[in-house]
């Protein structure tokens, strides 16, 4: 039986990347402005617990379960964002977040190289 590693940083990832988007989407409607800004607080608040444990992404993304699946999707749900759609803002969130665990992940390694050169 396959070990399960449950969810909790891909839910992190997850609901700051689409409150991000939508953020972004809502601040951009009518042209985007300095004041625009304060519209992506809330959802900059939730970086931190986003990026902690982002290389655990697709570690718990490679045995998602159709429990976690759907759990994933309800987190969308819960954002306000209940359409046919919410499978598809999952998944395109899901892919933003690995991506950018993959760049966090480099730009740590560079820092390592770039340290021990000094």
């Amino acid at each position: 039986m396959d070990e399960q590693h449950g969810i909790q940083q891909t839910k992190e990832a997850l609901i700051f990347g689409v409150s991000l988007a939508m953020a972004v989407d809502e601040a951009t409607q009518d042209g985007f402005s300095w004041t625009d800004i304060f519209k992506m607080v809330p959802a900059l608040t939730k970086l931190p617990a986003a990026i902690e444990g982002i290389e655990e992404v697709p570690t718990e993304l490679s045995d998602l379960s159709e429990a976690e699946r759907t759990e994933l999707i309800k987190e969308i749900e819960n954002l306000e964002f209940v359409s046919e759609y919410s499978e598809a803002i999952a998944h395109q969130s899901l892919r933003v977040a690995v991506e950018l665990g993959k760049l966090i992940a480099v730009i740590r390694e560079a820092k390592k190289f770039q340290e021990a050169e000094e």
